[in-house]
């Protein structure tokens, strides 16, 4: 994947990278390298998604989970499990966020897993050190501890290596 190629052919108006890092959606956070993360991360994921083996997985971005307590969790993107053409259940969810909001969205990814059972893994990347956490479901169906890992057991695939083929423009 040649995202740089990519990136340097968007017109920014010349904007210096600061002001290139406050463009994009809006929302709290939702800036031009939160864009570039998701983009990155749902291309390598579409495109696992086209072998046999992961035939039955679809991702998605910004995709309403309902939750038991019938609030909605938005990640930034989740990976569904499909039957027959049906989203049936995520069973990975990732969420994007800076360095001082990582200890409350651990927090909220944990509330998710007690909520939705069948999420296997959630990710929980530090868009300003790209760093990323890892929760997944103990054998006493709780949500375990967040450690420093990129690797999806479900999809086989490192987060980390598609992070690095970021745009280096920032």
């Amino acid at each position: 994947m040649n995202i740089n190629l990519a990136i340097n052919n968007l017109n920014l108006n010349n904007m210096s990278t600061s002001e290139a890092k406050n463009i994009g959606l809006s929302g709290v956070g939702n800036d031009l390298i939160h864009q570039l993360i998701i983009s990155c991360l749902l291309y390598s994921f579409m495109e696992k998604c086209k072998k046999k083996t992961y035939k039955g997985y679809l991702p998605l971005p910004e995709f309403s989970i309902k939750l038991n307590n019938s609030k909605d969790f938005i990640p930034d993107i989740s990976v569904w499990k499909l039957k027959r053409k049906k989203l049936l259940e995520p069973i990975i969810a990732i969420e994007i966020c800076r360095t001082n909001q990582i200890n409350n969205e651990i927090e909220k990814m944990s509330k998710m897993f007690d909520s939705r059972t069948s999420l296997e893994e959630g990710f929980i990347i530090d868009k300003d050190k790209l760093e990323i956490k890892k929760i997944i479901r103990n054998s006493n169906k709780k949500a375990s501890k967040p450690k420093k890992s990129g690797y999806s057991d479900k999809l086989k695939i490192e987060l980390d290596n598609i992070l690095r083929d970021l745009p280096k423009i920032f």
